[in-house]
């Protein structure tokens, strides 16, 4: 997605198109560590998610980023 100055809004509102027009059951949000429901930017859309009631997972992408060894 384009940066956008507000990117709550229409993330927000792609989410709801998705579930009322094409019937899409569940979510991946993508998250850093930071990010808390409710709080800025991705907090707002993980709260708006739960909100809804639909399903939905958080994926924190630094949580599983570890040592490889390519040896």
């Amino acid at each position: 997605m384009p940066e956008a100055e507000d990117p709550v809004t229409p993330s927000n509102a792609f989410i709801d198109y998705a579930v009322q027009k094409h019937g899409v059951k569940r979510f991946v949000l993508l998250s850093g560590t930071t990010a808390k429901k409710g709080g800025p930017v991705v907090g707002k859309i993980w709260e708006h998610l739960d909100q809804i009631g639909i399903e939905y997972c958080v994926l924190r992408a630094t949580w599983i980023m570890g040592k490889v060894n390519y040896s």
